[in-house]
């Protein structure tokens, strides 16, 4: 067992599940900002009582420990109270994207068997077009809005009660479930408990120099791993304060670097991009930055050359995958990280660079990614086949090619799997392929990634039509768009005579990328 207690930097004992420590903070930080939202500051203590009444008010609806609730809501208030107060309750947040469609919210809530869901008015219709199908989904919560036909208001979640400190709760228990997805495209969920999130915020904060002084700005969406790391849970350990966006615009991010003296900016490639390339930059105050974090997708080097001297900042390229509750490697923003590195293991992890054998692969050659340690997720939710493939031998294989050089820094090349990371999102063609096959003038389908230079990919699709059929490119992704996120759609689609193939029949997705490449940079 444990003693539910961590020492940080400073000798304290930080609690080690999520509203343990938030009551911890509050105790000691009081009326310190915690969150700005929506033109006003939220303090420690004051996100604590209000988490508390809410985790009364879900109490009270018959939502306890070990129940999941899933979690559909945009950036704001709402969503970081409702993952504190499940915490309370010992109840696990499955954390849905809101761009997410019927369809793909549908999935997730029947394959995490949730029994309740917090979402917002303006996608309480996604909610009803699949409640039908969900038996087990017996509460609803809704934010920012009218409630009615059976769903319950969350502003007015435990008005009338006392707050509900934490109900017994163990740092082995589940804390977030997080869906990703494999080499089949059907998503998977991992389990992550309150250890493996605070393990993994406690070491990130300190190894990367994070202050209690901090002001960290959130333009990224708090379901995705990397916001929930660098805006969410390292600001709670040390104590500092995030300004949350509702969504990226660089107009937007630099007024608010400059209106709240912001000194660490989180973004994916791709808003760093757009941040270089606005006309706000030039008018824009940025002297308070201390530095840049970049997650989600590998950031080319010359774009963080580019965001150095603009921003007069040094910019940490951070490599973590969800299965390891976000971060993997990574430096302090003082060390000058080699070209291409994402910085070295955290202290505490074992990671290794191996061949198909699990063998060690010489020091500078290519092989897959491994990764030991407190901050692996317990397991894939209802996959025990997968999950053990997937932590074989005590590691997690995380389907990432890359090196290790001799001072132990990590360089993340490629994928074994097929993923596309568009402007930080992960997209799974198989996915894309299925909904494509459902078209009545479908007969094959592809989907690779090709070479964007502000997001680092878009996907294509390349589709065969059936004998007789016949479709435009913007009939296909029309038809797509109701049923995929946003993300998530093609940005071309190219109809071709048959799609190449294997002996055994798998697609050749490095000849049809091949194909995607500009004539002069082929070969």
């Amino acid at each position: 067992m444990t003693n539910g207690k961590e020492g940080d930097e400073m000798g304290n004992a930080l609690p080690l599940t999520l509203a343990a420590r938030l009551a911890a903070q509050a105790d000691g930080l009081g009326d310190k900002c915690f969150f700005h939202y929506g033109g006003a500051a939220h303090s420690y203590a004051g996100v604590a009582e209000r988490a508390g009444r809410v985790a009364a008010g879900l109490q009270a609806l018959g939502l306890g420990k070990g129940d999941r609730v899933a979690t559909y809501l945009p950036n704001g208030l709402p969503l970081v109270e409702s993952y504190f107060a499940l915490a309370a309750l010992g109840a696990g947040a499955v954390l849905l994207n809101p761009q997410l469609t019927p369809r793909e919210i549908g999935y997730i809530l029947g394959d995490s068997g949730a029994t309740g869901i917090i979402t917002h008015a303006s996608l309480l219709p996604n909610v009803r077009a699949v409640q039908s199908s969900l038996p087990a989904l017996r509460t609803v919560v809704v934010a920012g809005g009218s409630a009615g036909d059976g769903a319950v208001a969350f502003e007015g979640l435990g008005q009338e009660m006392g707050p509900l400190g934490e109900q017994g709760v163990d740092p082995e228990d589940e804390a977030w479930l997080a869906y990703t997805s494999g080499t089949t495209g059907k998503p998977k969920g991992a389990i992550l408990t309150h250890r493996n999130l605070l393990w993994t915020a406690d070491v990130t904060a300190l190894t990367v120099g994070f202050q209690p002084d901090d002001v960290i700005l959130c333009p990224i969406p708090l379901f995705h791993l990397f916001a929930l790391g660098a805006c969410f849970l390292e600001i709670l350990t040390v104590g500092a304060t995030t300004v949350i966006h509702d969504r990226f615009s660089p107009e937007g991010v630099l007024d608010g670097i400059g209106r709240h003296r912001v000194t660490i900016y989180p973004g994916v490639p791709t808003m760093y991009a757009y941040l270089l390339n606005s006309p706000a930059l030039a008018g824009a105050d940025t002297g308070s930055l201390r530095f840049g974090i970049t997650g989600g997708a590998i950031m080319p080097q010359k774009l963080i050359e580019e965001t150095e001297a603009k921003l007069k900042i040094q910019v940490l390229n951070m490599y973590g995958i969800t299965e390891t509750a976000s971060w993997v490697s990574c430096v302090h923003h003082t060390v000058r990280q080699p070209f291409g590195s994402v910085g070295k293991a955290l202290p505490g992890l074992t990671v290794r660079v191996v061949d198909r054998e699990d063998r060690d692969v010489p020091m500078g050659e290519i092989g897959e990614i491994i990764v030991r340690g407190p901050n692996v997720m317990r397991g894939y939710n209802n996959l025990p086949e997968a999950t053990a493939e997937a932590t074989r031998g005590g590691f997690y294989h995380t389907g990432d090619l890359g090196t290790l050089d001799g001072d132990g820094f990590l360089y993340v090349l490629d994928r074994l799997k097929d993923m596309i990371i568009s402007g930080g999102y992960n997209i799974y063609p198989k996915e894309v392929e299925d909904v494509l096959y459902a078209h009545p003038a479908v007969l094959e389908a592809a989907v690779v990634g090709v070479p964007h230079e502000a997001k680092g990919e878009v996907p294509r699709a390349y589709v065969v039509l059936k004998e007789g059929a016949s479709a435009t490119a913007d009939e296909v992704q029309a038809y797509l768009r109701g049923q995929l996120a946003a993300y998530k759609l093609p940005a071309s689609v190219e109809f071709i005579q048959a799609i190449p193939k294997t002996g055994s029949g798998k697609i050749r997705r490095v000849e049809l990328r091949e194909k995607a490449r500009p004539a002069g940079r082929r070969g």
